[in-house]
């Protein structure tokens, strides 16, 4: 007997049914994968983003933040790509995150149209 299945006996016993999942429902639905689809859609997206920069088509102009002027001793990196800030609170928001959090934080669409534009 699996620990669902007693908890659903014991359940069944005390009057607590209705307070459990079946064990059809007790696994994650459907509705429940689109956040990760939503962030696998991000990270492409990011990943677009940051490439266009390292082929040199994009240059950052701005912080993706505030969109105020560069500081260039704030920065950090990304998937190799320095990415600069206005100040020491922007680059501390940054370094929060990591790996692909990171990617999508500095390279969303917004933050992209914010902060880099055609290079010359």
């Amino acid at each position: 007997m699996t620990v669902l299945s007693k908890l659903a006996a014991a359940a069944l016993l005390f009057g607590f049914a209705a307070a459990l999942p079946s064990p059809v429902t007790a696994d994650i639905a459907p509705d429940q994968f689109e956040p990760a689809v939503a962030d696998a859609e991000a990270v492409a997206e990011a990943q677009a983003n940051l490439k266009r920069v390292q082929d040199g088509e994009m240059k950052q102009t701005k912080c993706p933040f505030t969109g105020g002027k560069l500081n260039t001793s704030k920065s950090v990196e990304v998937d190799g790509q320095e990415v600069y800030f206005c100040c020491g609170n922007c680059k501390a928001k940054a370094e929060k995150a990591s790996g692909d959090e990171r990617l999508v934080l500095l390279f969303n669409d917004k933050m992209f149209a914010k902060a880099f534009a055609a290079a010359e």
